[in-house]
């Protein structure tokens, strides 16, 4: 069993409200925090709120904008993980038997004949893993009324199939199956059955979240309610005296299934992304405009950052991967949590030593002071030393390798006539 926050040890759950705590009790360094809080005002305005809570209490919280603790933010495409908890409770209850249940077997009287063979293998797993092979017609399609599919299972029967389910990741609407399945096998609209059996035993009473293709994604919540699922997740899916969700179906959901390249690259469970930080394996939601739900196991934690939605804003991530870079090397004897194995950071993959990055950093923000009279922060330099490494860095390093085995082959031609030379 994967270790989170045991039963034992979490006797408080944030069902009214959140307990809080100064950062020092928690034996972590407010300049930290303040480093953070700075990084935020000096290149990114466009946050509107950064919590983090460790140990069940909140320890930090910011909003900016105009925002506050009781702003409903609109959390994109984190939504999708919230129906992933949602099909967990159905397992839960049995209503699902099993992942593996087949969307055509739950819809048998609405199948098409004839029906592509591909479509009858589609299971709730590859729905869950974004890997049904459907290709789904553009979003502008939906925005005709008559084309809604919220609760019409048949437009997804006649989709192009483009891959064979489960080969294939495709970050296209597969979740929305799961929302046509939960409703059919429960006999309630979905999001009446996310309330019963998710956000009110939770304490998520106000929310907004309409139906309908183009707006089942559109969930606003506050980040304090948004931070309450990575805490189901912490407590292996026990909240107050009940077990919402089963522990192995969140291990499984926060475990890789299947790699992902777009809109990230890494490792995907069932509708959350698996990565690491500084050594810390870590699982997130993100959505659309730098929406982030990070869990770092590990330390107990979890971080909420929303943002400006003018567009995509993955820099935001420098945010959280900043901090817990910052934490761990703050806190040397904090305990790996087993399962979680310590991996070799970005910047250790290509050898950096922390000097060798502050120089790079320098340069870069030199290059545009110098060079294009602007100035920009460490944390923005950063973002762009981390998109250099991973477009560049790899295609310098293959062209390195080329070079040296050339240089290698021609010192063996070398040698060889050199041994020939000598030959008696």
């Amino acid at each position: 069993m994967r270790e989170g926050i045991s039963v034992a040890d979490s006797i408080y759950y944030p069902t009214r409200s959140w307990k809080e705590s100064l950062l020092e009790k928690q034996d972590i360094d407010p300049g930290i925090f303040e480093k953070m809080l700075n990084a935020i005002k000096e290149d990114f305005r466009h946050v509107n709120s950064i919590l983090a809570i460790k140990n069940g209490s909140i320890i930090f919280e910011k909003y900016f904008n105009g925002y506050n603790k009781y702003s409903l933010q609109n959390t994109a495409c984190i939504f999708k993980s919230f129906i992933s908890a949602a099909v967990g409770t159905a397992l839960n209850k049995n209503i699902i038997g099993s992942l593996d249940e087949r969307i055509a077997d739950i819809f048998k009287n609405q199948v098409p004949d004839p029906i592509d063979e591909n479509i009858r293998k589609i299971t709730l797993k590859h729905a869950l893993t974004n890997s049904t092979g459907l290709n789904w017609r553009p979003p502008e399609y939906y925005s005709n009324p008559d084309n809604l599919i919220y609760d019409d299972i048949r437009l997804a029967f006649e989709l192009d199939v483009i891959s064979e389910p489960g080969r294939v990741f495709s970050y296209k609407p597969d979740p929305q199956i799961l929302v046509y399945s939960l409703s059919h096998l429960s006999g309630e609209d979905f999001i009446k059955y996310v309330d019963a059996n998710l956000f009110r035993p939770m304490g998520i009473v106000d929310y907004q979240w309409d139906p309908g293709f183009n707006t089942i994604e559109d969930l606003r919540l506050t980040a304090r309610d948004i931070a309450k699922l990575g805490y189901l997740y912490l407590c292996n899916g026990t909240w107050e005296d009940k077990t919402l969700i089963s522990n192995d179906y969140i291990a499984e959901s926060t475990m890789p299934q299947i790699w992902a390249d777009y809109p990230e690259q890494g490792d995907f469970g069932y509708l959350w992304w698996i990565s690491e930080l500084h050594g810390n394996k870590v699982y997130y939601s993100s959505g659309f405009g730098g929406q982030y739900l990070y869990v770092i196991p590990r330390y107990d934690m979890i971080v909420v950052v929303t943002s400006r939605m003018d567009k995509p804003h993955p820099e935001n991530k420098l945010i959280v991967r900043n901090l817990i870079e910052d934490i761990s090397v703050s806190n040397k004897n904090a305990v790996t949590r087993r399962g979680w194995p310590v991996e070799k950071s970005l910047f250790s993959h290509y050898n950096l030593t922390k000097e060798d990055k502050g120089r790079l950093l320098d340069e870069i923000r030199n290059y545009f002071y110098q060079e294009r009279d602007e100035q920009i922060g460490y944390i923005a330099s950063e973002s762009l030393l981390e998109f250099f490494l991973n477009t560049l860095g790899k295609y310098i390093y293959n062209k390195a390798l080329d070079d040296v085995r050339t240089w290698f082959e021609k010192r063996m031609e070398d040698l060889e006539s050199d041994f020939y030379a000598i030959y008696k």
